[in-house]
């Protein structure tokens, strides 16, 4: 995860962690630029770091001299293997010797790795052309390279060096990557302090692309086509990872049918049976974690959680601090850094025949588990976060195709099912008959049409949607929140109808009237009442339209 310069300063003036992760941070360059990222990264993993750094060109001499009985977080380059390599020094020795230079290389990596308790990381820079014979300095980055996966050294790619950088002020890494790389260092420090267990997975669009529950079982993807390859492969390295004995449970926000149909698909690479648990509610992940988690006698330490909303690893995070979250990639071309991050989380020296069986083991605790009704974290601050924006228009014949299809297409969130034909609704609409249609961007992009919601007399809701896109966002009630302020209108019913999924509305229903819905009928909804009740909108939603 990669955060930038404001964002971590922030993370660290608010931040309340009381716990601590002590260690030296050990290399021969200056690392004063990317303190402030690793700060806020090890924050977002529940510690302060607290770390002393060795003055500058002092490494060679920490390594001799050093005795400290300390954890270790190493940042190593070509140049700390081979001293001629430093770019700082300039290419004037014509009498450099690829053999001489491996050897010094050898005897440097065995001085690094004895220090104690610690994670190594190697940058694969570019070298000077101190070798002049045809593809020998290609021949000494490879290697450099070896001689670190020999010792087992994390190693990151040239796309992390800037020569200026190192020139200039002596921090050899490029200004953009800070961020990445000390989310790197955190992840590997803490995999090595707190091994992680077990992996919670959301389902719909990281399972597979789709929702189950708006598009159905034909309509999701998990298999080497186009549209379901980035899920085949989290599936393929899901289940290498129960294979070598680490434990694997889902939470979804579906219920417990739909979450099951899934398997049914013949090209899921994962199994039913892969799984310790499957819980399948609408309320909140984090509740439903520390359920598996007590239910599992497994610390939350041991946890690492995926979802591609950030809503909800938002939430997780908030109220369970000491659990790993990850986003899952929108783009394919970010699964790679997402999988190695994903793998560096475990430790795989031995797989033994207990490790394979664990998966069983841990389901004979999981019998009993059902869903926690119990409320997660408080996401004001974090919503306003987003600067969000929704933009609320009366639709006409010309606007009304989006809004239409959200109705006849989502079924999470919707009033009762009944499904009307495009040309049903513009043929009504009028000053009766009002469409509304609410689309949302944020600062991580423009998310579309998410909500729609179709008022007859200005009196009666004949159906409201909501995308399952835009769950946790208090967008239902922002609604209301238009509707009353700026139609003028103070009392609505709503034609309530109970269906197999729309779970989500019936629990929305029932807290905004302030009592279990149970049965289909006429709700009345007092707007004003609905409204006070969220003070707050106003701020998540600044200067909408």
């Amino acid at each position: 995860m990669s955060i930038g310069f404001l964002e971590a300063t922030k993370i660290i003036a608010e931040s309340t962690t009381k716990k601590s992760k002590s260690f030296t941070f050990a290399a021969s360059c200056q690392l004063d630029k990317i303190d402030i990222f690793l700060k806020a990264h090890f924050i977002t993993q529940g510690f302060n770091a607290n770390y002393d750094l060795l003055p500058f060109n002092t490494f060679p001499q920490y390594l001799i001299k050093n005795n400290k009985n300390t954890h270790h977080i190493v940042l190593i380059f070509p140049w700390d293997l081979c001293p001629a390599l430093n770019w700082r020094l300039g290419n004037q020795n014509i009498n450099t010797n690829i053999n001489q230079l491996e050897k010094e290389a050898r005897a440097n990596i065995e001085l690094i790795c004895q220090l104690s308790n610690a994670t190594i990381i190697y940058c694969d820079t570019d070298i000077p052309p101190i070798l002049l014979r045809n593809n020998e300095s290609s021949i000494l980055k490879n290697i450099l390279i070896n001689i670190c996966l020999k010792n087992k050294i994390n190693i990151i790619s040239n796309e992390y060096f800037s020569l200026n950088s190192y020139i200039s002020n002596g921090c050899p890494i490029t200004s953009n990557k800070l961020s990445s790389l000390a989310s790197l260092i955190t992840t590997l420090f803490l995999k090595n302090s707190e091994p992680k267990k077990i992996i919670v997975t959301d389902f719909d669009n990281v399972m597979w692309n789709g929702v189950i529950g708006e598009d159905g079982l034909d309509n999701i993807y998990c298999d080497q086509s186009t549209k379901g390859y980035k899920h085949y492969i989290y599936q393929s390295s899901l289940k290498k990872l129960v294979n070598s004995g680490i434990i694997l449970a889902g939470v979804t926000r579906n219920d417990e049918t739909l979450a099951s149909l899934a398997f049914s698909d013949k090209s899921m690479i994962l199994a039913e049976s892969d799984f310790v648990c499957v819980v399948a509610s609408y309320n909140a992940k984090s509740s439903q974690i520390s359920m598996i988690s007590k239910q599992l006698n497994l610390p939350l330490e041991s946890f690492i959680f995926i979802d591609d909303n950030p809503v909800e690893l938002e939430e997780v995070m908030l109220s369970l601090p000491e659990v790993k979250c990850l986003l899952f990639p929108k783009s394919t071309d970010n699964l790679p850094d997402f999988i190695n991050k994903l793998f560096n989380n475990f430790s795989f020296d031995t797989i033994t025949d207990d490790d394979k069986n664990r998966t069983e083991f841990y389901k004979k605790r999981s019998l009993s588990i059902s869903p926690s009704e119990k409320q997660g974290a408080d996401l004001d601050e974090y919503l306003i976060s987003l600067e969000m924006k929704i933009n609320a228009i009366v639709c006409n014949q010309d606007t009304s195709v989006r809004a239409i299809q959200l109705i006849n297409k989502t079924n999470q969130f919707n009033a009762n099912g009944i499904r009307i034909s495009e040309q049903h609704i513009k043929d009504k609409l009028s000053d009766n008959l009002l469409l509304l249609s609410f689309s949302l961007t944020d600062n991580h992009g423009n998310h579309g049409e998410i909500a729609s919601i179709l008022i007859e007399n200005k009196n009666k809701i004949l159906n409201f949607v909501l995308s399952c896109r835009a769950f946790q966002r208090n967008i239902e009630y922002y609604v209301f929140h238009w509707i009353h302020k700026e139609l003028s209108i103070d009392t609505l019913c709503l034609n309530y109808i109970n269906t197999e999924r729309n779970e989500p509305l019936r629990i929305f229903l029932s807290a905004i009237t302030g009592k279990q819905i149970t049965a289909d009928g006429q709700i009345n909804l007092d707007l004003n009442k609905i409204c006070s009740q969220n003070r707050r909108i106003e701020e998540i939603f600044p200067g909408t339209d």
